[in-house]
């Protein structure tokens, strides 16, 4: 069963915007691909899910795309740390533990 869900919708200017829900816990996973020279690509894939982000141009990496690169780097980060927060219980609440 795939937990991933693709909608589109129409912008009022007409343009189509895609949304894709990919469900993290349903074996998902990332994977940086180098290519020597060449400009990477980064691969999420999922249930029923492919994505691929890389550069404009195969030959070369812009300001824009570097940029880009650090912003994702920066909320892929974020990201994690939310998702810690939530997962790793209250350390007060954990038997035994003592802070002081």
């Amino acid at each position: 069963m795939s937990f991933t869900q693709f909608t589109t919708h129409t912008n009022s200017d007409g343009s189509t915007l895609f949304v894709l829900l990919l469900r993290t816990d349903q074996g998902a996973g990332v994977t940086c691909r180098e290519y020597g020279g060449m400009a990477p690509t980064l691969v999420i894939d999922g249930p029923g899910a492919h994505v691929e982000i890389a550069p404009d141009f195969r030959d070369r990496v812009t300001d824009g795309d570097l940029a880009f690169a650090r912003a994702l780097a920066a909320e892929a980060t974020h990201y994690a740390v939310e998702c810690e927060r939530i997962h790793i219980p209250d350390i007060g609440d954990v038997p035994g533990f003592r802070t002081d």
